[in-house]
């Protein structure tokens, strides 16, 4: 009922007490699945009904999506905004991967903040992925929001050297303006403390 947006399903499912957090095979709650078909009104009855916070892929799914209400909603019901899912990768990490600026934000100033220097499974932090997406807008986000600049992937690579790793991948007509969008990002990176080390 919570894939399909049956709202008269779920009313009566909740009228009889059925379990909101009764989780699948796959531990994927009716809540989870409600976010991933983006069925918002579902989705605020489950958690107005007692569906629970915890570290679920819902708030991922939310993510996914773009959806800033379902994510803020979440967020203020007490889901853990530093789950891990798919590669150990937090919401944070899913939404510099997206490109989605106005979420980075949300989960960053939200009070139980996204961790800015969570590592997915290949020790790639947030920072990491915006530089390597070249999601320059999202690189002064996260660096704003405290970013470890000398903070390394398995490769042993900090923020400093994947930067200045894509100058060597630049090549014609935009040559010009991605230098001055690599320089810019070495100049923040600089001076938030970022170390230049020989590996």
């Amino acid at each position: 009922a919570s894939a399909r947006g049956h709202k008269t399903i779920i009313n009566l499912l909740l009228k009889h007490h059925a379990n909101v957090d009764l989780s699948d095979v796959n531990d994927v709650s009716p809540l989870d699945v409600a976010i991933a078909g983006g069925h918002g009104i579902i989705a605020k009855k489950l958690i107005n009904s007692g569906a629970l916070a915890k570290d679920s892929v819902g708030l991922h799914f939310a993510v996914r999506k773009g959806n800033t209400d379902m994510i803020q909603l979440l967020l203020a019901h007490g889901w853990n905004p530093n789950a891990l899912y798919s590669i150990n990768r937090t919401p944070l990490h899913l939404a510099i991967d997206k490109g989605c600026k106005d979420i980075v934000s949300i989960l960053l100033q939200n009070e139980a903040s996204a961790s800015v220097n969570a590592l997915n499974s290949l020790s790639q932090s947030p920072l990491h992925n915006a530089i390597a997406l070249g999601h320059t807008e999202m690189v002064i986000v996260v660096l704003e929001g405290g970013a470890d600049v000398n903070l390394c992937t398995e490769n042993g690579q900090p923020a400093l050297h994947i930067t200045l790793a894509k100058i060597t991948g630049i090549r014609g007509r935009q040559e010009s303006s991605a230098a001055c969008l690599i320089v810019m990002l070495t100049q923040h990176l600089y001076r938030r403390g970022a170390a230049y080390r020989m590996i």
